[in-house]
């Protein structure tokens, strides 16, 4: 057998390149018209010779295939270049032959990239990773089940049982929601949340001097990427910003990503699951991590039946036990420094670390 990798860069892309010899739509994702849209939009794309799509053949059929695109990492004072990887796949009667590994490890030696920052990987991917010297970091994940239908369909339940079950379960549930959405509308009492299509010029200072010396760079322009694009059709899938002010200040914002999901059962239902990706506040003595999480789940449409978040603080998840959240794994990151110049960025404290890193935001 022999293994060829070739590169696509964004010009090609751009000019309307079509893959060839991919019998088993291994790429046929990573060149759907939504993504190709999402990543040609990237503000922090400056050069289109650089390799989008890395391909991986075997007798000269795509067994594998990865995404790259270009991101910005700020360490300390400095901007660095950096890239994020987006839907990695390998066939899997291919996968012994260490293909992913070729395919993730491409930027380590090509294109002059300083530090590689990937984000939305999955736990089996973690012994990879590791073996690649990356730092890991992982956040505890939270989701408050409005509906515990998901939860009992993932579990594998179905027709009379996952009905039945979804309205007991529910009845437990439901006393911590109200608590919650109590503490939330005497907090919003004090603050006044505003949903905005059009990001605002103070959200760098808010995100980018928050004291932390490592941060993927979630500037104005980069959020304006993240509510504008999305990788799935319906429209119902999509990004918001919030921004949170006080006597008319901003203070504060929040990033949403909800996700439109149907369940089986007697009959079929649909719903909305939302995730908190983003935050920031100018002073967290006045306005907390903890504190957005409760005013968010004031501004929840009715058609959202699960909410989730994840935090670093230990003492915020604890907080969000207490309305009704439950632990459910972990959302995970990772980055390696090329230069050898950062050596103490593989310590989680240094970063300031979001679910909404690389390209989650777009996707499932």
């Amino acid at each position: 057998m022999e293994i060829t990798n070739q590169v696509i860069t964004y010009k090609q892309i751009r000019e309307g390149y079509v893959i060839d010899r991919d019998e088993a739509g291994i790429a046929a994702y990573d060149v759907t018209p939504e993504r190709i849209k999402t990543f040609l939009g990237n503000p922090f794309l400056k050069d289109d010779s650089k390799c989008m799509i890395y391909l991986s053949r075997v007798d000269g059929i795509v067994r594998g295939v990865v995404t790259f695109f270009p991101t910005l990492t700020k360490a300390g004072d400095e901007y660095l270049e950096t890239v994020g990887a987006s839907a990695m796949q390998v066939q899997e009667e291919f996968q012994e032959m260490a293909l992913g590994a070729e395919l993730v490890t491409y930027p380590f030696y090509n294109e002059n990239n300083k530090m590689l920052v990937y984000a939305g990987f999955s736990a089996d991917a973690l012994p990879i990773y590791r073996a690649m010297k990356f730092g890991v970091f992982e956040m505890p994940k939270m989701m408050q089940p409005i509906s515990t239908r998901l939860i009992f369909e993932r579990a594998g339940l179905k027709g009379l049982l996952l009905d039945l079950s979804t309205m007991v379960s529910n009845c437990v549930v439901r006393p911590y929601i109200a608590i919650a959405k109590l503490g939330s509308r005497c907090l919003s009492k004090k603050f006044q949340v505003k949903r905005i299509d059009k990001i605002p010029d103070w959200v760098d200072d808010m995100v980018l001097n928050d004291g932390h010396k490592y941060t993927e760079v979630h500037n104005r322009e980069w959020f304006q990427w993240n509510i504008d694009y999305c990788f799935l059709e319906n429209p119902r899938n999509k990004q918001e910003f919030y921004a949170i002010y006080q006597n008319e200040k901003p203070v504060g914002f929040y990033m949403i990503k909800d996700r439109l999901r149907t369940l089986g059962g007697l009959k079929e239902h649909t719903m909305v699951f939302r995730s908190i990706v983003e935050w920031g506040s100018y002073d967290e003595t006045k306005l907390s991590e903890y504190d957005i999480y409760r005013l968010a789940l004031t501004n929840r449409p009715k058609d959202v039946k699960m909410i989730q978040v994840a935090s670093f603080d230990k003492e915020v998840t604890r907080k969000m036990k207490r309305l009704g959240f439950l632990h459910h794994g972990f959302a995970y990151m990772g980055c390696r420094d090329l230069t050898k110049q950062y050596k103490d960025s593989k310590n989680p404290d240094l970063w300031r670390i979001r679910v909404g890193y690389n390209d989650v935001n777009f996707g499932i």
